[in-house]
């Protein structure tokens, strides 16, 4: 699934950011994506249930969903961060979790793993370089 900016799809760019992810965190991406069009920035949410499918679609479907232009991908995932490399690459950023082992409630675990829409919203800006926001 993908989901661009209205402004985007107007004038006919390609986005300033990619929100990646699977389908449990679509609800976290929507509130990043909401808060960085009111910023201004086209954003896209990308849905990619598997990278290991994605990988064996053809080039240009595959540069269609992550136009290489866009260097600013943020994934956003509840379980490990491994696996994200290929779609975020060294210029994005992964949200999620670092390792195993982590035991407590599970608002504990998401404000600890930093998996939260003001986190990746804040990784956004730093790859748009767009000023950092006071809460």
């Amino acid at each position: 699934m993908i989901a661009d900016s209205p402004r985007q799809e107007k004038i006919g760019k390609a986005p300033d950011v990619v929100l990646i992810g699977t389908g449990r965190e679509v609800s976290l991406r929507i509130e990043a994506f909401e808060q960085l069009e009111s910023e201004g920035a086209c954003a896209r949410i990308v849905s990619m249930a598997s990278g290991e499918f994605f990988a064996q679609h053809d080039k240009s479907y595959r540069d269609k969903v992550l136009p290489p232009s866009v260097s600013a991908r943020i994934s956003v995932e509840a379980g490990l961060t491994i696996g994200w490399n290929c779609q975020v690459e060294a210029s994005g950023e992964k949200i999620g979790m670092r390792g195993f082992d982590a035991s407590a409630p599970i608002a504990d675990l998401l404000k600890e793993f930093r998996f939260t829409r003001e986190t990746a919203v804040a990784a956004a800006r730093r790859r748009l370089d767009f000023p950092e926001k006071s809460p």
